[in-house]
């Protein structure tokens, strides 16, 4: 794990990044940085986002700039939530429950990967009221209801289950650094339920793999998202979706808001870069349901862009984790302050006071 600062000096997300790269070991660096096979779509997601234009409007009168939102009726203080991303544990000793506190200092929303350092029960106490838990369909029916019932004893607020790692992509950093996790990390919500199985190191291959092989469910269906659906009261939100016939049978079957994301470049590469699908998506639900995007996001001006395009809120992953391994909780929550300063300066200058203003005409991608 790197050196703690004492003071942070960086005004701009990248700035961690580098410095996450200057400090963790390689195997981790890569197994947060990396993506699927070339990286094409790791690389797309964020060239897209610098081919939209941004169209301000002057003497608009505004004058107080609020960033506040809400997501599935939550109040949230900017349209960004922390994206589920598995072991923080990798880049600082507190691990999630460091990530939950900046969330809850940020006040916004930590989702949870299942595959955290920490259990579910510690994370959301940390955050009360701001934690959300991020499943996928095992192969073991009951082991996922299990998961359910956890989510909700401990107060998470909704259900994300990731619907496109039916199988890990090849993500071939991993790969050739043989990722596995040190003997003092564990996979805490698995051995909360029974299963005690470590992530040992393996030569040329990742132990995730083999991991996600033994236990996540090949082929999951909608049937299996009706039978999850009919499992719990809490809000459920599909993510990894990417087409708009998929969206549309997703909240046809009872999905409280979809996912729009490609998992940040590491399932399939050269699929399309979330933000081209966006607005195709929101067009074909038409309201029907809340939209949260993720895949690219390093400025505020891209969230106003991914707002105008029809997204709720946004999802913050790869830079959550960059603060974490600079200073713990105060570099994930100065991430996301950083963000938020961002976006109201971008709208200031848009001539839009309000996330319920920003609109489609704020943006050019044609």
């Amino acid at each position: 794990m790197p050196r703690e600062r004492t003071r942070s000096s960086f005004f701009k997300l990248h700035d961690y990044e580098t410095h996450a790269k200057q400090n963790l070991s390689k195997m981790v660096f890569d197994f947060v940085a990396g993506g699927a096979c070339d990286e094409v779509t790791l690389r797309k997601n964020r060239e897209a986002f610098d081919q939209i234009r941004l169209n301000p409007r002057i003497l608009a009168g505004q004058k107080d700039i609020s960033t506040r939102t809400q997501i599935l009726g939550q109040e949230i203080a900017f349209p960004a939530i922390i994206s589920p991303i598995a072991f923080h544990g990798l880049v600082h000793k507190q691990g999630e429950l460091a990530t939950a506190r900046a969330a809850q200092t940020a006040a916004t929303i930590f989702v949870s990967s299942i595959a955290s350092n920490y259990p579910v029960e510690e994370i959301t106490a940390q955050a009360p009221e701001r934690v959300w838990f991020q499943i996928n369909f095992y192969k073991d029916q009951e082991l996922t209801k299990k998961f359910v019932k956890r989510a909700e004893t401990s107060g998470c607020k909704a259900l994300v289950v990731t619907v496109d790692s039916a199988t890990t992509g090849r993500r071939e950093r991993d790969l050739a650094n043989s990722f596995h996790l040190p003997k003092s990390l564990e996979m805490a919500n698995f051995k909360k339920v029974g299963v005690k199985r470590e992530l040992k190191p393996k030569r040329g291959g990742s132990a995730l793999v083999d991991f996600r092989k033994e236990f996540v469910k090949p082929g999951p269906s909608w049937r299996d998202f009706e039978w999850l659906r009919g499992q719990t009261k809490l809000p459920v939100i599909v993510k990894g979706i990417m087409r708009p016939d998929d969206a549309i049978q997703a909240v046809r079957l009872g999905a409280n808001a979809v996912w729009i994301s490609n998992h940040g470049g590491r399932q399939l590469d050269t699929t399309a870069p979330s933000i081209t699908v966006l607005p195709k998506i929101a067009e074909a639900l038409g309201g029907q349901a809340e939209i949260i995007f993720d895949s690219g996001v390093r400025r505020g001006t891209d969230i106003v862009k991914a707002i105008a395009l029809g997204a709720t809120c946004v999802g913050i992953g790869r830079p959550i984790i960059w603060g974490l391994a600079e200073s713990g909780e105060r570099g994930a929550a100065r991430v996301l302050q950083i963000l938020k300063d961002e976006l109201e300066n971008a709208m200031a200058i848009l001539g839009c006071d309000s996330v319920g203003g920003i609109s489609r005409d704020f943006v050019d991608c044609d």
